[in-house]
């Protein structure tokens, strides 16, 4: 599961057992501190994660497309 960190700038990465309960926890590294607050993330329909960034200037927010390097 990956949950957008808001206050934190970042992508953090939860390992979920079959129960649901969390066991484990990482960061995304590739995301965080470069785009401000990630306000949601998603997957789409082609595979890729989407992200949407909520900072507080006009015009600076965005839909970012993340795809697998390769």
């Amino acid at each position: 599961m990956l949950v957008a960190q808001l206050k934190g700038e970042g992508v953090m990465v939860l390992t979920l057992d079959a129960a649901g309960a969390v066991i484990s926890r990482s960061e995304f590294a590739a995301l965080n501190d470069r785009f401000g607050r990630l306000r949601t993330v998603r997957q789409g329909p082609d595979g890729s994660l989407y992200v949407l960034t909520s900072n507080r200037l006009a015009g600076s927010n965005k839909v970012l497309r993340v795809t697998p390097a390769g």
